[in-house]
């Protein structure tokens, strides 16, 4: 008899992507009645809006699992839309569902950049900045690739991982999915791939990167400020406190949620370890952190409409006196 952790996946992360869904309109909805973001900002948040919706329909489509099982990492897909795709495409979403997970750090140092380019470049357009920002995002993006496509098994090493998924989630040959993965140690089978090379050449790598490269920027914007004698009135002081505390919730919320599930993804392939379904844990929290990113930023937004709200109102009173 089959077990129900597939059912359960589906429900959950169902539910989690319905949350995104919801959270990121809340979003869009704020920021298209905020009239004061700058429009360096508004294209960062834009950005980010976007990377939380397609994340989120990402995640809503496949429906996935981790495993490590019997010295295999899998990734099952749960969808059932996914087996109805052809091949390129269900190599497609699962690639992009994994690239989207890693930019939830690789984003991070596209806004610091961006005000720093505003500060220190004023002469270039608000579109050049946009691309010079996010030019180690897209840098990333394109590095990932390489190591996630390797995600994608050969024919023969396909059967072992399904078999492995089946196993560690007590699943019958009635449960139908499409299944990636790596094994741990290198394979015949699998063309010598080991999840390894992901963890350490792709996964640490990049997480380091991003935030070496964050806490170098947010240090160079106050050097610039200090080095240059810059004597800030209140209101900008108020905003750039505001826009640090951002940075650094958005900063170090996805370390909080993602140390725990980077642990068990890092730790298994290291050992070789067998955690059956308590890597739902893993998939879960990931899922968990674009919601609380968009939280965040629908609580920036918000706060912040609520201040132009009794801006306005203070201003009213004054022009009636």
């Amino acid at each position: 008899m089959s077990s129900n952790w597939a059912t359960v996946t589906r429900a959950v992360t169902l539910c989690e992507s319905a949350v995104i869904f919801l959270i990121y309109a809340v979003f869009l909805l704020l920021l298209s009645r905020n009239t004061k973001v700058s429009q360096s900002y508004r294209i960062v948040l834009i950005i980010i809006a976007v990377h939380g919706l397609l994340y989120g329909f990402n995640i809503w489509l496949v429906l996935s699992a981790h495993v490590f099982h019997h010295g295999h990492f899998s990734v099952p897909l749960y969808g059932p839309l996914v087996p109805l795709l052809p091949k390129v495409l269900q190599h497609a979403s699962m690639i992009c569902l994994t690239i989207f997970s890693y930019l939830i750090w690789q984003l991070i140092p596209g806004p610091c950049l961006m005000q720093y380019l505003a500060l220190t470049r004023p002469q270039l357009n608000i579109y050049k900045r946009s691309i010079i920002s996010y030019l180690i995002t897209i840098c990333f993006v394109v590095y990932d690739y390489f190591f996630v496509r390797e995600l994608v098994p050969t024919a023969e090493y396909e059967k072992i991982i399904q078999n492995t998924s089946r196993e560690a989630f007590d699943l019958d040959e009635s449960e139908q999915f499409v299944v990636y993965g790596l094994p741990f140690a290198r394979m015949p089978e699998n063309n010598n791939r080991t999840c390894i090379t992901l963890a350490l050449g792709c996964v640490i790598s990049t997480y380091s990167l991003s935030y070496i490269i964050f806490g170098t920027i947010i240090h160079m914007i106050r050097r610039h400020l200090k080095s240059f004698g810059v004597k800030l009135s209140e209101k900008t002081l108020k905003m750039e406190n505001t826009f640090y505390r951002m940075q650094l919730l958005q900063s170090i919320l996805p370390v909080v949620i993602i140390s725990f599930p980077v642990a068990i993804f890092i730790v298994p392939s290291l050992t070789s370890s067998d955690l059956g379904p308590a890597t739902l844990a893993m998939t879960f929290s990931v899922w968990m952190v674009p919601m609380v990113q968009g939280s965040v930023f629908v609580y920036y937004l918000k706060t912040s409409l609520q201040n132009q709200k009794a801006s306005q109102v203070n201003i009213d009173i004054i022009s009636e006196v």
